[in-house]
């Protein structure tokens, strides 16, 4: 009993020691068994990533070489439009260029970003070379406002040009040298040099009759010429009016300089190589990109494929995902750019397909203009020469003699030259062939089938017991000449054999269609478009030459 109290205790722990070792022992079975499974998942993820990898770039090489394709035959077109040899860098250099951007200037010296002269802007308050400042200038205007309202009370016509003027004022020869100095600082390019500071206005020191550099220099800017003898006194504050007797000398228009020029404007046909060259090297780049990614895929999928943990693998495994993605996205790309591509390929291909016409189309311009009016009255003569011949035959017609009509048509195809007399011709004829086996399909079903009844109505209704050649036979023994037959009549006898129920397929089809011709040549348009109609359903075979035969 001592001894129990001891072992038992031991015994149930030892058990409970082997349960938990068994426990845990079992749980890392199961964690390697998981790590297994996921490491082989992730193996074949990673196949599946290469094998998608490697089917994208392959496509991706396939729509590389698609486009060198397209720029190749694009150079080709070019060098046969223009005659020149374009090597891709040259022509690249045309890529940012559009045709609706390209500046194109009607004039040489006029460019896009400049606008056409305008009336000159009267001159600002301030001398814009910084000669006179504000209050000299408002001392020469004040005093040249006194002398205007001194002289206000005579008239304008009664004043003179002065040849000496008092002080302040310019004379003729001083304002000639002053536009004489104004033009050359102007035709000068360099920055002029700062002028001195200017003198007063009331300066003393100038010799009686001539004006200081003040005067000078304010008076140039105030007055560009001198007044007309019947001008008004101007106002204080406005511009100054040139006159008639001497305009102040123009400024000299500023033309751009040669390195603001536009550039040439290429052909149209360079812009568009330019276009697809930059597509194609762009598609190139890509091709390349695509296969350094196949190269670092396969890497990462022999890295997995080496990998004994998940740990080892799932990043390699990230990354051939996110390769996976890049890669359909540049194909994508790439498809959209080879379809934007396809346009200016086409528009090259048209160029130079319209280049290659433009001679021929001509040439053979002014050739069909001739022939045109010839062939026209040519045709009209000989489809009025078949109708008349056909009128005059068509005696032939209403006796039932076919085969006669026929080769009287068909002997006038020797004298015509036109392709539509021809076909109206041969239409003819070929009616006259229906008409022909229509009769002798009449005559062989009479002949096998009489017709009960047939010939006439009412009580006077007679058997048909057969037909021949000259005519048909009736019931005691009586001939009817076909041209004696009354078209109603023949109608009655078509419609009986065409009703046989043992009629061939072919023989029906035809036999309709040579009723459809037998209506038509006796005016009866109703009963034409339900041959037609019935021809349309029953034998579309025959549909086409049904329409051109039964044709109004």
């Amino acid at each position: 009993m001592k001894y129990a109290r001891i072992f038992v205790p031991l015994v149930l722990f030892l058990l409970g020691l082997g349960f938990f070792c068994f426990r845990v022992e079992q749980e890392k079975t199961r964690k390697r068994r998981e790590a297994g499974e996921t490491l082989a998942h992730h193996k074949a993820n990673a196949v599946r990533c290469l094998l998608f990898i490697h089917g994208a770039v392959t496509n991706i090489a396939a729509l590389n070489a698609t486009a060198q394709q397209q720029a190749r035959k694009a150079e080709d077109a070019v060098f046969a439009v223009t005659g020149a040899q374009f090597d891709r860098e040259q022509v690249k250099r045309y890529l940012p260029l559009h045709i609706s951007d390209t500046p194109h200037p009607k004039e040489p010296n006029q460019t896009k970003a400049e606008k056409p002269a305008t009336a000159p802007k009267p001159p600002p308050p301030r001398d814009p070379e910084g000669i006179l400042g504000n209050d000299q200038l408002d001392a020469l205007r004040k005093a040249q406002k006194e002398k205007d309202s001194a002289k206000g009370d005579k008239p304008a016509a009664s004043r003179q040009p002065f040849s000496k003027e008092p002080e302040g004022v310019l004379s003729n020869d001083q304002l000639a040298a002053l536009r004489k100095v104004q033009e050359e600082r102007r035709s000068e390019t360099k920055k002029p040099e700062p002028a001195p500071q200017a003198q007063p206005a009331g300066d003393d020191d100038a010799p009686p009759g001539e004006m200081t550099r003040a005067q000078l220099d304010a008076t140039r800017k105030r007055f560009g010429s001198a007044r007309q003898p019947d001008e008004g006194a101007p106002a204080p504050d406005s511009p100054p009016t040139p006159e008639e007797k001497a305009p102040p000398a123009r400024e000299p228009v500023a033309r751009p300089r040669p390195g603001r020029l536009p550039p040439p404007r290429p052909p149209e046909i360079v812009i568009l190589m330019g276009r697809i060259v930059g597509e194609a090297d762009a598609i190139a780049e890509k091709a390349e990109a695509a296969h350094a990614i196949l190269a670092f895929a396969e890497q990462a999928a022999a890295t997995v494929a080496g990998a004994t943990s998940p740990r080892q693998s799932t990043p390699c495994l990230l990354q051939l995902d996110e390769q996976s993605k890049t890669v359909k996205v540049c194909e994508s790309d790439i498809q959209q750019m080879l379809f934007a591509m396809s346009e200016p390929v086409q528009n090259v291909l048209a160029l130079k397909e319209k280049a290659d016409k433009m001679k021929e189309q001509k040439r053979l311009a002014e050739e069909t203009r001739k022939k045109e009016g010839a062939h026209k009255k040519l045709i009209a003569d000989e489809l009025a020469a078949v109708g008349d011949l056909r009128a005059k035959k068509a005696e032939l017609l209403r006796q039932c003699r076919y085969d006669e009509m026929r080769k009287a048509l068909a002997a006038k195809e020797a004298e015509l030259h036109t392709d539509e007399a021809k076909a109206a011709l041969k239409s003819h004829v070929e009616r006259m062939t229906c008409l022909r086996n229509l009769k002798t399909f009449v005559m062989n079903s009479l002949n096998a089938r009489p017709y009960k009844w047939g010939w006439s109505s009412g009580a006077s209704a007679k058997d048909i017991l057969g037909a021949a050649e000259e005519g048909i036979r009736i019931t005691g023994g009586e001939k009817i000449a076909w041209p004696e037959v009354p078209p109603a009549q023949l109608v009655k006898i078509i419609e009986y054999c065409l009703a046989d129920t043992s009629l061939d397929r072919k023989i029906r089809s035809e036999q309709t269609l040579a009723y459809g011709v037998f209506l038509r040549e006796n005016g009866n348009p109703d009963g034409v478009q339900s041959r037609l109609n019935e021809i349309r359903d029953k034998f579309p075979a025959i549909k086409e030459d049904a329409e051109r035969l039964l044709a109004p």
